[in-house]
């Protein structure tokens, strides 16, 4: 086996030295006693925590839940559609809603109130004209009379109405 030459060894330690080199090295036995005294640290950390733990009593002890006394779910709970009801109400709520979109009806009779088909009012709208941007338009003097003295318009739904009969609605045209 090769031993190396210590004068040698001291000769090239010099040497590096001179060139600006760092010799020292690493202290293995310090390194070795920090890992140690870490490794136990942690440990006893760790029993310690486990130590409290078990002195509150928290350690294996689960509370049981509740016992149910009533049922799971209300009797007036939404019960799961299959697909089958759930096409048949689509389709009932569009015929409900195309009836009220394309007829004329009472929203609250005593009120005065009426449904006009929606082609209807849109004609009706186009008839009376729009109001031009930055123009004020006159208000009522009183809530519910227009300014000629006659009652003002219904709305409903954003389209004005004026009942003229108790049988029905001002038809367009």
């Amino acid at each position: 086996m090769h031993k190396p030459d210590p004068e040698q060894a001291n000769a090239q330690i010099e040497e590096m030295q001179k060139l600006g080199y760092d010799t020292r090295d690493v202290d293995v036995p310090l390194i070795s006693k920090a890992a140690i005294g870490f490794f136990v640290f942690t440990t006893f950390s760790v029993l310690i925590g486990i130590g409290v733990v078990w002195a509150f009593g928290l350690l294996g002890s689960k509370p049981h839940p509740p016992v149910r006394t009533s049922p799971l779910a209300a009797k007036d709970s939404p019960q799961l559609q299959t697909n089958v009801t759930a096409v048949k109400d689509i389709a009932t709520l569009r015929r409900e809603e195309n009836v009220r979109l394309t007829t004329y009806g009472w929203v609250d009779k005593d009120k005065g109130v009426v449904r006009i088909p929606v082609e209807v009012a849109m004609e009706m709208a186009l008839q009376k004209g729009f109001a031009e941007r930055g123009v004020p338009q006159p208000e009522p003097a009183m809530p519910g009379v227009a300014p000629s003295g006659e009652p003002a318009p219904s709305t409903e739904g954003g389209v004005e109405t004026t009942p003229t009969s108790p049988e029905g609605a001002t038809h367009g045209g």
